[in-house]
């Protein structure tokens, strides 16, 4: 067996570096301000995520990560794409008659630091319960599988820190978004 250490960090010079390599880097376009520091990299990635009848679950003895309780759909004009979050979600929450402090976690999972600032400052989402894993920037957004992996990432968080509801949203393309509301059991 092992012997615990003790030690008390004082300085994060990783970060420091961290922070001044971010300063640094060069805009993607002559003139631009998207760096590869507030934008997502290209990611791969797959996900799976089956869907059914919570009964069904039950007969089978199947887990129940949460419950799925609905999704909408809301659209922008294509050169605002990522901006289409926030009516999404807003739409979501008259269909479900909720207000926003019955959401526990918010992922608002975007390609772009600016366009997740946004969004966030139009819903007025807490940041103790918006991106509690980092977003798109950190996790990456594989294109055709990042939705999926945000819903089930975002059960686990649920049951992570015991909480009940999240609004999960992410841009679709074209000016649209999808909010989906998940819930666990």
């Amino acid at each position: 067996m092992r012997k615990k250490s003790r030690w008390t960090v004082t300085r994060d010079r990783a970060q420091i570096r961290r922070l001044l390599a971010w300063l640094r880097l060069s805009p993607v376009y002559p003139g631009g301000t998207t760096t590869a520091g507030n934008a997502s990299q290209l990611s791969d990635g797959a996900a799976a995520l089956v869907m059914m009848d919570a009964d069904q679950a039950v007969r089978r003895g199947l887990p129940i990560l949460g419950l799925f309780r609905g999704m909408q759909l809301a659209s922008v004009a294509p050169e605002e794409m990522s901006i289409a979050i926030t009516p999404s979600i807003r739409k979501l929450m008259k269909h479900h008659q909720l207000a926003m402090a019955d959401i526990d976690l918010w992922e608002l999972h975007e390609a772009y630091a600016v366009t997740t600032l946004y969004n966030q400052a139009q819903l007025e989402t807490a940041w103790e319960t918006t991106n509690v894993n980092g977003g798109a920037i950190a996790l990456g957004h594989p294109y055709g599988m990042s939705g999926i992996r945000y819903v089930g990432q975002t059960l686990l968080e649920l049951a992570r820190c015991n909480a009940r509801r999240a609004v999960v949203a992410v841009c679709t393309a074209g000016g649209m978004a999808t909010a989906a509301f998940l819930e666990r059991p």
